[in-house]
């Protein structure tokens, strides 16, 4: 899905939603490169997956978080209040 197609797709609070999300990653982390951009149907969240694993979401535009997968076969997430911390987590464990 191109990026048209993808915001066509958006209702109002998920449309800011995505705006929370693009706000904080040219605030904070604009040098990593994006992976993947979408809307989990389940959880209400959108979000921007960065190429180093590190998820920025909202949902129903509520303020921004940040996770990064802990065990990908049981989808357990760890969850951040900021970049910098989902980072230093991400680095721990390298």
């Amino acid at each position: 899905m191109d990026i048209v197609q993808f915001i066509d797709k958006l209702g109002s609070s998920d449309l800011r939603s995505f705006t929370i999300c693009l706000d904080a990653y040219l605030n904070e982390c604009f040098s990593e490169s994006i992976e993947d951009i979408g809307i989990n149907d389940y959880s209400g969240n959108v979000y921007i997956l960065l190429c180093n694993g590190i998820t920025i979401y909202s949902s129903f535009g509520q303020r921004v978080g940040f996770s990064v997968f802990e065990n990908h076969d049981e989808h357990e997430e760890k969850e951040f209040d900021n970049y910098y911390l989902a980072e230093d987590y991400l680095n721990s464990r390298i």
